[in-house]
């Protein structure tokens, strides 16, 4: 927040300098016209729009870098289920929230790593076709059968 305060005052005090370093000094001449209209104009408009730049970059990195981390949790979760996961099973055995996970699902299949497909039950499952063929090739062991509640 700091840096769109910043970025606000200086991109404000910048374009006030450009504007009265267009009517210039007339008292000092053209060489002191010019060192005004760099250092309180374009210099402060230049920061304030860096610092307004650096404010979103930041936060796409941020958001980059959680929907990587949910995008690892449910590889990992695919990996144990073998290869096959609903929305359900990945809120319930994960962090993520049903938005979270619906978005990491929906990134990963626009990728082509998941394909969705509906069960004869009328479940939405959705398969992750390479942890799936490893499975079956016996190169990942078979996900743990769950313990029967008696």
């Amino acid at each position: 927040m700091l840096r769109i305060i910043s970025g606000t005052i200086l991109f404000s005090v910048g374009l006030l300098g450009l504007l009265i370093g267009f009517g210039g000094t007339k008292d000092y001449g053209p060489a002191v016209d010019l060192i005004f209209y760099l250092v309180f104009g374009l210099v402060p408009l230049s920061c304030g729009l860096l610092l307004f730049r650096s404010h979103f970059a930041r936060k796409k990195a941020g958001a980059l870098e959680t929907s990587e981390k949910h995008h690892k949790e449910i590889f990992k979760l695919a990996m144990q289920a073998g290869g096959t996961l609903s929305i359900p099973e990945i809120v319930s055995q994960t962090s993520l929230s049903v938005a979270q996970a619906e978005e990491a699902i929906k990134q990963l299949v626009s990728k082509n790593y998941v394909e969705m497909k509906l069960t004869e039950d009328g479940v939405i499952v959705y398969e992750f076709f390479e942890i799936r063929q490893r499975v079956e090739s016996n190169k990942i062991p078979p996900p743990l059968p769950e313990p029967d509640k008696q």
